[in-house]
């Protein structure tokens, strides 16, 4: 089966780019666990969620090329997971900003 990519760009080989950008999402994965454990990265903090919501993505696409289902699970449940953290941390910093009127009462 050819694909539009395929069609576009017939000297690259579309396995190959899949498997680059898969590659790309474990370097991200592995970089941000190596800046979390040298005291680098907040394990709690947006850089650390987004690095791994972004190395997620990167490894999801390249199972466009290969697909395995429990990788694929796995991905976006790093996806949701790392998407909520990101969501309550900017909510929070939302709520330390507003005007001490509008916060609300825990």
């Amino acid at each position: 089966m050819v694909t539009s990519l395929q069609i576009i760009f017939p000297v690259i080989e579309l396995h190959a780019v899949l498997q680059g950008v898969g590659v790309l999402g474990f370097v991200t994965y592995m970089g941000a666990f190596a800046a979390l454990q040298m005291g680098r990265l907040d394990g709690n903090g947006v850089a650390y969620a987004l690095l791994n919501v972004v190395a997620a993505g990167l490894v999801l696409v390249s199972l466009l090329s290969a697909f395995n289902l429990a990788s694929m699970l796995i991905q976006i449940s790093w996806i949701v997971i790392g998407g909520v953290g990101i969501w309550r941390h900017l909510a929070r910093a939302r709520d330390r900003s507003a005007p001490a009127i509008f916060l609300r009462r825990r």
